[in-house]
């Protein structure tokens, strides 16, 4: 018997190796896609530091340093000291604190001095908090990439879509902008997607999705308010994709259920904070509304992403027509909300480019899915179709770099 243990272990080994070589031969694709979205992602992160280059990133930063200087974690119960520089959710700080706590430590190990010294020392370059943000920002970012994959298999099953929406993502000079900070755009569109993932999935029990997505829109409204789209979208997805119409809706109790449970993890985050909900004033609610007002917000959100995303637009439009063609349904539920995401910052906040970044994954599903269907549908024009996706692909990783 232990003579054959060798053997044994010999067989395990070999085992494991050939079981490593056949996944990363069914995923090398997808694998090189999240490499080089994380190495365009990681590229630069240092930028600016120590000076405070990226507005809205100090805050989270020195929220988490403010918490671990009070030792609470109920900012609620300091504003004052918050006041002058926090005024967004505070989730995305907490995210930040153990990294932190972590750095302070190993840095505390590393001094030779007094407290009051060390302090001194800490505060005088904070460059390390700011990067392990930024790490954050980037792997929360590359995660996205993972989950949208995970997301157009849920909904189209081709693996070939699922990897050019991946692609699209991945190399999205938007995208890959902001995942070079700290801020809270990422984090909010990485759990955009990890909603998606749960309400597409085929083995989840239904009532159980609308459970979980409001878990997921529950905590990512802590980090930042737009989250409160994810109800948004599941609701549409009901009533098209799921064909439920309202009525039959407002008597399901798991959607009311699932509301309650949205409702009130999201008025924990403000009770946890609540400076960090108020609009500040660059609201526009007093401002007067017009439907020519809704068109030219629409024309302003699409501007700079036809300037800055030229290609992704492109294919996401054609994605569009085929969608409308043959799955009209899912064409409705992306297009409604696109056009409800649009129409809500123009009526409650104002127009800026960054804010679109919440769009990214729906256009970057629809432009794999385009990029795709007009490939299989005209087999004459397969050369030109994939010569054309590739001269789209390398200029989006051109841009990025």
């Amino acid at each position: 018997m232990i003579d054959k243990n060798p053997c044994i272990v010999q067989k395990n080994i070999l085992m494991l190796i050939r079981a490593a070589t056949n996944y990363l031969r069914n995923h090398f694709l997808l694998i090189i896609i999240i490499a080089t979205g994380l190495l365009l992602r990681v590229l630069g992160i240092s930028y600016g530091l120590p000076l405070w280059l990226v507005g809205d990133e100090p805050p989270f930063v020195l929220a988490a340093l403010k918490m671990i200087e009070l030792g609470t974690v109920l900012p609620v119960l300091h504003q004052k000291e918050f006041a002058d520089f926090f005024y967004f959710a505070p989730l995305l700080s907490y995210a930040y604190l153990p990294f932190f706590v972590a750095i302070s430590g190993v840095k505390f190990l590393l001094f030779s001095g007094n407290s009051d010294a060390f302090v001194r020392a800490l505060l005088h370059d904070l460059s390390a908090f700011f990067i392990a943000g930024r790490i954050f920002s980037v792997l929360t970012g590359t995660a996205t990439v993972l989950l949208l994959y995970k997301v157009a298999r849920n909904i189209f099953v081709k693996k070939s879509i699922a990897l050019l929406a991946a692609a699209f993502l991945s190399f999205s000079t938007s995208h890959v902008l902001l995942s070079h900070f700290g801020r809270d755009w990422i984090a909010a569109t990485f759990f955009f997607v990890l909603a998606l993932f749960v309400l597409t999935h085929p083995r989840i029990p239904v009532h159980k999705r609308y459970l979980i997505t409001a878990l997921i829109a529950g905590v990512g409204f802590g980090i930042s308010v737009v989250s409160a789209f994810i109800p948004v979208f599941t609701a549409l997805w009901i009533l098209w994709c799921e064909k439920k119409p309202v009525a039959e809706m407002l008597r399901m109790k798991s959607l009311w259920a699932s509301g309650a449970l949205f409702l009130a993890l999201a008025a924990t985050s403000v009770a946890l904070f609540p400076a960090g909900f108020f609009l500040t004033e660059a609201h526009s609610l007093g401002a007067q509304k017009s439907f020519a007002g809704l068109a030219r917000a629409y024309v302003a959100f699409g501007r700079p992403l036809l300037l800055s995303e030229p290609f992704l637009v492109f294919w996401a439009i054609v994605g569009s027509v085929f969608l409308f063609r043959r799955r009209r349904a899912l064409c409705w539920t992306f297009c409604a909300f696109i056009g409800a995401y649009v129409a809500v910052f123009y009526m409650v906040l104002r127009i800026a480019d960054r804010f679109a970044i919440y769009m990214f994954p729906i256009f970057s599903l629809l432009a794999g899915y385009g990029l795709f269907k007009l490939w299989g549908t005209f087999p004459r024009l397969r050369k030109a179709v994939a010569a054309l996706g590739a001269v789209s692909m390398l200029f989006i990783f051109a841009s990025s770099i």
